[in-house]
């Protein structure tokens, strides 16, 4: 098997390399949020996973529990817990940003108080935050010294910083082959939706192991030729599945990066490898790339505005889930901004988003951006 399709695999069924962990003795901790600092929990001996809420799949599992607010990713995340599609994991963190992961938190714990036919995994809120204040810095770290305490209870041993280290040092390789291969999209190499795989089963796979495998794969599709069509950015909710992305390039667009939290983002701003490595950590995620609920709709504005001139992007697409808040609200600033510029830009209907052919949503960007 190849290194691309043993990457594809991995994505496609997250449990396998969970349950490999653990036949080795291991634990898995699930990460809601992209937060959650993945070296603190590496650094324990535990394998971290980022789960995926499968917004798509059946929520009905989650009906005795009300609507969850309203929030599609609330209900689909209880479904999953229900369903058994997490039944891998020994504990769970959940990050507070957006606030409708603090308020899954919140929901959970109280399902768990109220119906002992809830799943019994153990619940360790990330509070974490993103203001650039001392206090802030301050608090987060107060946050990451919690959870490394935590970490250091299910893995019965403590952390060392010589532990963090290796930790950062595998995270930050898997980080470099993530940038190798978005060079590859940038030379239109590989579509949107295949990329958005390769770089999700890091999320589920040993870091170290990733990397290796991610590089191998970068050298597998170097040679493909190039696709043609309009280059877009796809920016708006979390996308954490290809289905969106493919349905967008069945209409001859090639997605070249991803201002969301499950692509290209993902190699940005490696860990500082030098000093206290815990604050390392702090600061690389307290300092991440501008996101929904997490930065000012002026930063957000004006990275993707950097982000369409460093991939010389044809146009954006914005795709917001419905009731989902933080994504909408900075969308009609960041499209005015791109249309002040110049860049052709369209707005997918909350219904295309869901599902269904995708041509006469993007028909006007396809005019606006068609080569001749």
């Amino acid at each position: 098997m190849s290194a691309v399709d043993e990457l594809l695999s991995a994505y496609a069924d997250p449990r396998a390399a969970a349950l490999a962990f653990k036949a080795r003795g291991g634990q898995v901790v699930g990460l809601i949020g992209s937060d959650v600092p993945e070296e603190i929990i590496a650094a324990a001996g535990l394998l971290p996973v980022r789960l995926r809420a499968e917004t798509g799949a059946s929520d009905a599992p989650a009906d005795r529990y009300g609507e969850g607010g309203g929030n599609a990713v609330i209900r689909a995340f209880v479904a999953r817990l229900l369903d058994g599609s997490y039944d891998y994991v020994d504990h769970l963190v959940v990050a507070t940003t957006p606030s409708y992961l603090g308020a899954l938190f919140t929901f959970l714990r109280e399902i768990q108080r109220q119906d002992a036919r809830f799943p019994r995994l153990p619940l360790q809120l990330f509070d974490f935050h993103h203001s650039a204040s001392p206090v802030t810095r301050r608090f987060n770290r107060e946050s990451a010294d919690r959870l490394k305490a935590a970490a250091e209870t299910w893995s019965g041993r403590a952390i060392a910083d010589d532990d963090l280290a290796r930790a950062i040092a595998d995270s930050n390789a898997a980080r470099a082959a993530v940038a190798r291969l978005q060079d590859l999209r940038l030379a239109g190499r590989i579509s949107g939706a295949e990329a958005l795989a390769l770089i999700g089963a890091g999320a589920m796979l040993p870091r170290a192991e990733y990397a290796a495998k991610l590089a191998a794969a970068v050298g597998e599709l170097a040679g493909r030729a190039v696709r043609p069509g309009p280059r877009v950015v796809f920016s708006g909710s979390e996308t954490e599945t290809p289905d969106l992305y493919r349905r967008i390039e069945a209409e001859g667009l090639t997605i070249v990066a991803d201002d969301q939290g499950w692509g290209s983002r993902v190699a940005e701003r490696p860990v500082a490898g030098d000093g206290d490595p815990l604050q390392a950590i702090v600061e690389r995620y307290h300092f991440m790339a501008p996101a929904p609920a997490k930065s000012s709709t002026e930063a957000r504005i004006a990275y993707l505005l950097d982000l369409v001139r460093r991939t010389d992007a044809d146009g954006v697409i914005f795709a917001v889930r419905g009731l989902d808040h933080p994504a909408a609200w900075d969308a009609p600033s960041q499209i005015a901004a791109l249309e002040d510029i110049g860049v052709a830009v369209v707005q997918l209907p909350p219904a295309a988003v869901a599902s269904g052919p995708l041509g006469e949503a993007l028909a006007p960007l396809l005019k606006k951006t068609a080569h001749g």
